[in-house]
Formats: C-alpha cells, structure tokens, sequence
C-alpha cells in the first residue's frame, strides 16, 4: 500500500499545477482588490469614445456599480473580440469578460457563465423590400442566401445550428456589428443576425432600409451574463451574489430603462418572489 501511496504521490506531483487549478482568478481579485476586466465594444451596451477611450453603456455601469458594492475597484485592462475573449479568460489576461454576453451552450464547456441580467430577443433582419421569409424564416435554409456572420459571434453559431445549407458572408473578429445590418443594405447578404437596441441605434442612421423578418416569433431569446473562467466558482458566485441584490433593489432595471432605445427592447428578468402564487 505504501509502494501504491509513493506512486500516486508521484503522479501528482508530476502534474501540471493548471489541473488542479482552482478560483485562481478569484484569489487574485481579493488579493489585489481589482477585477480585471475584458470587454466588448457593443453599444448600447458598451460604447468606447473613439477620441477620449471613455467608455459607457448599460453593462459599464452595471459591473461598476457590482465593483462598488463588492468593495472592489473594475479595471477595464483589454478590448478583446468575439472569437479570442474565451482564450483570454483561460490565458488569465483578465478575471472577467464585464460586459453582458449572450449565454449560448457551446460556451458552456469553456466558462462559467453568471445569473442573467436581462435577456435579448436575436432576430432575423433582411431588406425592406425582402418579403421571402415572412411566413417561414426556415426558408433561409438555403444554398441560394446568403447571411452575414461575424467570427465567434452567435450571428455565425445561429447560422451554422439552424441555416447550415446557407451561405455565410463572414466578417472577422473585432468587427463593428453595425456592419452585419451593412451587409444586408448593400446587399453584400441577403439576411442577418442582430438585436433590436443594435437595429434600432442602425435604423435611425438609415431609415427605411431594413426590417425585422421574425417581430412575431425571435430567432433565438438569449440571457445576457457576465462571464468568468472554468472552475472560478467563488468568483462567480460573487458576481451573482451582487448581481441578484441589484435585481432586488431594481437599479437593473433603471439601467435597462436609461439605455434602451425603446421600452421593452431588452427583456427583464422575473424576480423569485413574483413566480410564486
């Protein structure tokens, strides 16, 4: 037994410290008082002032005021993209992705997702003129269209699970998703992936140009969460700890309020007390 014992102590010893790795990131924040911050640049979400840097927007706000009441300071450390935020959270570039991400379950292997802070109604969006799909988006399951993507965006992921016979125009990482509604009015493709704050903040630059194809039956309804690596279970349980006192005391639904163009674009989570008879 003790020959066994010397064996396995030696194997674990061997093994690199990254497979026993545990809410690393979480003892690094309380250590230093800082979470350290990836984000994407979304608006209404978050704006970045192309002059100043400043940044803005619902999510800003949100995870500053989380800092606030966790007693921990939110350093905005890098601008990442759709397809490499994963990647830096393994990397331990920063503890967080801080702005809201829709929560699809091809990310759940990979990170830890929070509660949601509201959800997000994705719709198909194609030309004014375009009738096609009104009765049937399922018809753009064809070699013949063309959908407009951005790399590691659930605009590709929706395409690729639901329209996999459609052609793709892909745009790549980093890109302003403003450009995926360009694509279709240039007719670069014939229909996109977006939400109503995005085509709405479109729409008032070129009015008259697209429409919501789906206003009746959404592509998909998608929480929106904060995100943090695998196995950082203290850490998020922090955020959602926070997070949930927000709900409570309204101020996520104030911020909603501020930011959205248009009542009821984004869809507000349902407080436990309010589903219970």
């Amino acid at each position: 037994m003790r020959f066994f014992g010397a064996i396995l102590l030696l194997l674990v010893n061997l093994l690199p410290a990254s497979a026993f790795a545990s809410d690393e990131a979480y003892d690094r924040v309380m250590n230093l008082g800082t979470i350290r911050c990836g984000y994407i640049v979304y608006p209404p979400q978050l704006s970045k002032n192309p002059n100043t840097g400043k940044l803005s927007g619902l999510s800003y706000d949100l995870m500053e005021r989380i800092g606030k009441d966790l007693n921990l300071k939110i350093e905005w450390t890098e601008e990442v993209g759709s397809a490499t935020w994963i990647e830096g959270l393994k990397n331990r570039r920063y503890d967080a992705l801080c702005n809201t991400a829709w929560a699809i379950s091809n990310r759940a292997p990979h990170v830890l997702a929070s509660d949601p802070a509201f959800y997000t109604a994705v719709n198909a969006y194609v030309r004014i003129k375009d009738h096609r799909f009104d009765k049937n988006i399922a018809l753009a399951n064809s070699p013949d269209i063309k959908i407009a993507t951005v790399d590691g965006a659930t605009s590709a992921t929706i395409a690729a699970q639901s329209f996999p016979l459609a052609q793709t125009v892909s745009l790549p990482d980093l890109t302003d998703f403003s450009q995926l509604l360009l694509s279709v009015k240039t007719g670069k493709a014939d229909l996109t992936f977006s939400e109503a704050a995005q085509f709405e903040d479109f729409n008032q630059k070129n009015p008259g140009v697209l429409r919501n194809a789906t206003s009746t039956t959404p592509v998909r309804l998608v929480p929106n969460t904060f995100f943090v690596a695998a196995k950082e279970y203290q850490l998020i349980s922090m955020i959602n700890l926070a997070l949930q006192n927000l709900h409570n005391e309204g101020f996520v639904d104030q911020i909603l309020t501020t930011y959205e163009p248009r009542p009821n674009v984004w869809k507000r989570v349902t407080k436990p007390y309010m589903t219970t008879q």
